[in-house]
């Protein structure tokens, strides 16, 4: 497929946290962006916070996503879509809860793309590591786009520890929903004219632009400080959108690896007065079981890292910017 260097790009859950980074990046870059929200009120801060564009951001309200059809007029007139609603809370304990919903709004994207998407060149969904690693793999490992985290479904059937469970939850519903993807692909490949990428980034890091008032009602990627930097994600989106090649690909997005200890010892530079942890712990002596080859990414879509040191400020700035430092 071609490149998609200008035009409408669908975007489905505009207000969420990584959304309204792409949906900057996406205007910055001059796409127009006509964003999905569940409810009228939800669509508020993002037209207000990007104004400044004018008509090229539109915002439309899809109040169930699941419902057969759902995106049926949202996607006609556009040149891309780029899926990103999918829930990520840890808490929730019904697998169905969780993953159903996650597989129902990829394929309602696809179905609807494929029925009225008549002008749609390429479909992007923003998957997960989660997708491609076996978190349960007992040895050191180095992760590709070749790989799906397949034995998550076993341990979907067996968890039954609370916390793991809804860990395993959501694990399940980045795979699954990506596999129904690539399958909804192979199986209408000779009736569609639109090609399909998943990007699969880590946690991801940065500064909050949606509109949150407590620190307790942050997307859980900010409350666990662990990572792919946004801005990173969001050259890795333009790139895919841009890069004709990279249509029918995976995109491991992943910064470098780090622990815990890591964050403790940046944050301190910072404040003083958080805990040390482990006082002699030395990163060159730290041996990390699980890494990502990220090669792809950076060769075809010229994506270059920033240091978890940045986007640790970053969002201690943030924090701090809130008065919320100290709270969350």
């Amino acid at each position: 497929m071609p490149a998609i260097a200008t035009g409408k790009v669908l975007l489905t859950g505009i207000n969420g946290f990584t959304a309204m980074w792409f949906a900057r990046g996406l205007l910055e870059a001059g796409f127009s962006v006509r964003g999905t929200v569940r409810s009228a009120a939800k669509g508020v801060h993002p037209q207000k916070y990007f104004s400044s564009f004018g008509s090229k951001l539109e915002v439309v309200v899809v109040e169930d996503i699941t419902k057969d059809g759902a995106f049926d007029e949202a996607v006609k007139g556009v040149d891309a879509i780029v899926h990103t609603t999918s829930a990520f809370q840890l808490d929730i304990q019904d697998t169905e809860v969780i993953v159903g919903p996650a597989v129902k709004g990829v394929l309602g994207v696809l179905e609807s793309a494929r029925k009225y998407g008549t002008k749609v060149k390429r479909i992007v969904l923003l998957s997960s590591t989660a997708a491609i690693q076996d978190q349960y793999c007992p040895t050191r490992t180095v992760f590709t786009e070749k790989d799906w985290n397949d034995r998550i479904i076993e341990h979907l059937r067996t968890t039954t520890e609370p916390q793991e469970k809804g860990m395993v939850n959501y694990v399940a519903s980045k795979m699954l929903s990506e596999r129904a993807g690539w399958d909804f692909m192979e199986r209408n490949k000779k009736d569609i004219k639109f090609d399909f990428i998943s990007l699969n980034p880590g946690l991801i890091l940065g500064e909050g632009l949606q509109e949150v008032d407590d620190p307790q009602k942050l997307n859980t990627s900010l409350k666990i400080i662990t990572w792919t930097d946004v801005h990173d994600l969001v050259d890795a989106l333009i790139g895919v959108l841009t890069t004709p090649k990279a249509g029918g690909e995976r995109f491991l997005v992943s910064g470098e690896q780090f622990a815990w200890q890591d964050w403790i010892n940046i944050v301190r530079t910072f404040d003083s007065t958080v805990p040390e942890g482990q006082a002699n712990w030395r990163r060159e002596d730290t041996k990390f079981n699980v890494s990502f080859d990220t090669s792809k990414v950076e060769q075809m879509l010229n994506v270059r890292y920033r240091t978890w040191r940045d986007s640790a400020k970053e969002v201690m700035d943030y924090y701090r910017a809130k008065g919320w430092w100290g709270k969350a």
